[in-house]
């Protein structure tokens, strides 16, 4: 069955070759869907998935490593099918790449997974599940970025067909598109870091006053003869202050998170200027923005 998915994929890409395959899917055995995704270089997302990462070659296996968040495998932690593969456990299969997300749940019907209005699965509203969400969103913006390249082929391709070339304006207006698309998506996927890395951050925040307050309730506790002030006052002796535990690690923690917040309204800044050249090309260019609309 893998072998005839490798070869139908194949011949798709060598008969079609204005085609492009943006997406891979597969259910349960069909999870082999993930191996054709490594070897030919296409995201792919498969449910409840009956694989062995083992049966992928070297230059998969490095394929996939490198570029894990194009592959998705949505498992339930107690799949009373997929539990005879490999016993829903990563210690009875091999290394998968972090391409795994784990669900609570037994079932195998594929029809018990619900979807969003971007086709992306649902996952629970909890903290546990913040790096799924944003695996997730990284999946989907690979799909979109190709989507949107094989948008700007198209074009090309009708623009050589009805003037026998590309004019000026047209070169213009895709090659400051192919700049929009790229940096479109590097500033989500900047975004999608800086949500890692503002909750890495704000997790830090909140674990360093959980730190303060426990020392406080223990010296609290072992110094119930004194007052206050004086355990306050013996703390301090040994360097031990809220602003030395809380204070400066927060101020730090919140420079950093202001530092990446300006690097994301850079991004911003730098999509708005070329959406405004490409803006600028098509209103004063009415030969091209008749091509556009007729496309």
């Amino acid at each position: 069955q893998e072998s005839s998915a490798e070869q139908f994929v194949q011949d798709i890409m060598e008969n079609h070759p204005n085609w492009k395959i943006t997406q891979l899917s597969g259910y349960s055995q069909s999870a082999y869907m993930l191996k054709v995704g490594a070897k030919f270089h296409i995201p792919t997302t498969v449910f409840n998935g009956w694989f062995q990462y083992g049966s992928l070659s070297k230059k998969e296996k490095e394929f996939m490593k490198s570029h894990s968040d194009w592959f998705i495998n949505y498992r339930r932690k107690n799949d009373n099918v997929t539990v005879w593969n490999d016993f829903n456990s990563e210690f009875f299969n091999s290394e998968d790449y972090g391409t795994i997300v784990w669900l609570d749940g037994d079932s195998h019907d594929l029809a018990d997974w619900k979807f969003d209005k971007d086709g992306m699965v649902k996952l629970p509203k909890s903290s546990a599940m913040t790096a799924a969400r944003i695996k997730q969103s990284q999946s989907l913006l690979n799909v979109r970025f190709s989507q949107a390249m094989f948008q700007l082929e198209y074009l090309r391709t009708n623009f050589l067909e009805s003037g026998g070339g590309l004019s000026s304006s047209e070169e213009i207006y895709l090659d400051s598109a192919q700049a929009l698309a790229i940096v479109s998506t590097a500033r989500a996927e900047f975004n999608l870091a800086l949500s890692k890395v503002m909750k890495l951050y704000q997790d830090g925040i909140k674990q360093v006053e959980e730190h303060w307050q426990e020392t406080l309730s223990e010296a609290m506790s072992i110094g119930n003869q004194l007052d206050k002030w004086e355990v306050y006052e013996a703390l301090e002796e040994a360097g031990f202050t809220h602003e030395a535990i809380v204070g400066t690690p927060t101020q730090i923690y919140q420079h950093k998170i202001s530092q990446v917040k300006r690097t994301s309204e850079k991004f911003e800044n730098l999509e708005n200027k070329i959406k405004a050249k490409i803006s600028e090309v098509v209103s004063r260019d009415q030969e091209l923005a008749q091509e556009l609309k007729s496309l």
